[in-house]
């Protein structure tokens, strides 16, 4: 749990702390197996199995019978539906991390600025860590959207293939 927390605590403070991307500078390349969307919800359907699911400024859900080995939305919330697994961790910036009946995280839970919703019969086998942090009007999960707001400059690229 220290290392997990010491790592969600580290990455706030990076995100806090950099300066808003300017356009060109954001990057995010995708392999054949990934699915990425941008400024809208994901939904990898049932019987899918996905290497990456990335959403930025949308939510991701994951139905029943469906398998992703890394689930992040940055900007929204990963939910994973009754029967659906990840099999390495699934993080939520800006937004929660909902894992229902029957559905499976393989290593850690991570929300930043929101929380992890574990319902019964749902399992975690790693680390659950949940940082919501209100001061007034300002929120951490305000804070994160704040500083991410330069995700319509992302560019979604293939990634060039190990043989060259």
């Amino acid at each position: 749990m220290r290392r997990t927390a010491s790592l969600a605590v580290l990455t706030l403070a990076t995100l806090l702390a950099a300066p808003s991307a300017r356009a060109g500078e954001c990057k995010v390349e995708v392999g054949p197996r990934d699915r990425v969307a941008k400024g809208e919800s994901l939904v990898i359907r049932s019987g899918e199995r996905v290497e990456n699911a990335v959403v930025l400024q949308g939510d991701l859900a994951i139905e029943g019978g469906a398998v992703v080995e890394k689930a992040v939305a940055v900007g929204g919330t990963v939910t994973l539906r009754t029967g659906s697994q990840v099999n390495q961790d699934a993080v939520a910036l800006g937004g929660d991390v909902i894992v229902e009946t029957g559905a499976r995280i393989g290593k850690d839970a991570v929300s930043l600025g929101g929380q992890v919703i574990q319902a019964k019969g749902a399992k975690i086998d790693g680390s659950v860590v949940g940082l919501a942090i209100q001061a007034g009007k300002s929120s951490l999960a305000r804070e994160i959207l704040k500083g991410i707001t330069s995700v319509d400059d992302c560019n979604i690229q293939l990634k060039p293939s190990a043989g060259g």
